[in-house]
């Protein structure tokens, strides 16, 4: 019974985060403190980083402040993509902070190094952060970088993992059945983007990603363009789902909508890397090895390899060549779509 099955995630959801809070409750006193911490995590749970922050700069000003809020603050700015702040939060938490909370800081740490493309700093500090009161967190992004790197067995043990903690944690799901679809095992992918979506439907990374993994990899182009109009749906900002939707139309043969949606893809996201992927893998199918060379050589120059793993650069291998020119990319058709402003939230699950 799915009411049944989602009543009983919810209360299994409760009971980490109320034993969670006891503990940093026992490590915080039961005071005020204790009251803003909670008020601090509720808002980082409930996707509003900004008031966290300002929440926890309340609590580390004055002559005395709360060191331990630097933890939470330093898990929203990484949640905004303010990664330099994060580590100098991080490093000033480590240095005076023992226990849960340093192995806390030691995973923002983590987080910012993977948020600045680092990957082998990253790493370091989630294995520092091992032993945690919940190992779940940190196995997940540990996945994320197997991924990176091309470990999908790995990945997927590390998110089999997460998923005997957390067994209600959609993004494991959508991460798991993505190692599955590259693994080339299709019923246990689509076993758990359904699984994922049952528990997350309003969430659009997990359209996009089953789009992506799912239907495209297997050339179900127009289940494809399903996903992603409801991923837009729910975030008409979503760069990922427009470009990827751009290349669905693109193989069903619609130039005109496939542009289109690219070129809104890159207005919105002017640093997304698949966007030149995209349009290298176009111009490969136009014959134009040329164009498409200068298209994988931009996404390199984004930093695909370092966010995204190895397929651009396995392409420039194959097609390009050490001659060939340095990058002097075609301009894509420009679409009356604002650019959001850069200081605002980004989503950055991709592709």
């Amino acid at each position: 019974m799915p009411g049944v099955r989602k009543r009983v995630g919810y209360l299994r959801t409760m009971r980490y985060h109320f034993a969670f809070l006891g503990l940093l409750i026992a490590l915080l006193g039961h005071g005020q403190d204790a009251k803003r911490w909670a008020k601090a995590r509720a808002q980082l749970d409930a996707g509003k980083a900004y008031g966290a922050i300002r929440t926890c700069d309340r609590m580390l000003a004055g002559k005395s402040p709360q060191l331990e809020f630097l933890v939470l603050r330093a898990e929203g700015r990484n949640r905004i993509g303010e990664t330099d702040l994060a580590l100098r939060d991080t490093h000033r938490a480590m240095a005076s902070l023992q226990g849960e909370l340093w192995k806390q800081a030691a995973l923002q740490t983590g987080v910012a190094w993977a948020g600045k493309g680092r990957s082998d700093s990253a790493r370091h500090w989630y294995e520092q952060a091992l032993g945690a009161a919940d190992e779940s967190e940190v196995l997940y992004r540990l996945g994320l970088l197997d991924m990176i790197a091309g470990h999908l067995p790995t990945a997927k043990a590390n998110f089999d993992r997460v998923l005997q903690l957390r067994p209600e944690r959609a993004a494991a799901y959508r991460e798991r059945g993505s190692c599955n679809a590259r693994m080339g095992d299709t019923t246990a992918a689509r076993a758990d983007f359904d699984r994922a979506l049952e528990l997350a439907p309003r969430d659009p990374s997990m359209w996009n990603a089953r789009g992506f993994e799912l239907s495209a990899r297997n050339g179900a182009w127009r289940a494809a363009v399903a996903d992603y109009d409801q991923a837009i749906k729910l975030d008409p900002n979503f760069s990922f789902a427009f470009n990827n939707r751009g290349f669905a139309y693109w193989k069903l043969n619609n130039e005109d909508k496939a542009m289109r949606d690219i070129s809104l893809a890159s207005r919105k996201r002017r640093n997304n890397p698949f966007v030149d992927r995209n349009l290298g893998l176009i111009a490969l199918d136009k014959k134009d090895t040329g164009a498409a060379c200068l298209h994988f050589k931009r996404a390199l120059e984004l930093r695909f390899t370092e966010f995204y793993g190895a397929e651009v650069q396995d392409l420039v291998n194959t097609h390009c060549g050490s001659s060939a020119p340095p990058p002097q990319v075609p301009a894509i058709p420009k679409e009356a779509a604002p650019e959001r402003p850069s200081n605002a939230p980004a989503r950055t699950n991709a592709p």
